[in-house]
């Protein structure tokens, strides 16, 4: 998933962490970065997954941010980047 997200030129940065969901156990949540943000939309990200993926591992909430929560030691804080969602 995340290389897929990678290979779209807008996209600077991606991580998909899990958001749970009581029926499905985990659903997909992209977070990104983007070079321009206000040039790239969720359904452009979601056209772009379409194409280069099955059908049901396309994304089922995308997420843009600024910057991405980074650890001590400079990795992007996948942890963080759960719990905002709980």
């Amino acid at each position: 998933m995340e290389t897929a997200l990678y290979e779209h030129p807008a996209i600077r940065e991606a991580v998909v962490p899990p958001m749970p969901d009581e029926l499905l156990g985990n659903r997909l949540r992209a977070v990104i970065t983007a070079d321009d943000p206000r040039s790239l939309t969720r359904e452009e990200v979601l056209n772009h997954c379409r194409r280069r993926l099955s059908a049901y591992i396309v994304l089922d909430v995308v997420e843009f941010c600024e910057a991405l929560p980074r650890t001590s030691t400079g990795k992007v804080d996948r942890a963080e980047l759960a719990e905002q969602v709980r």
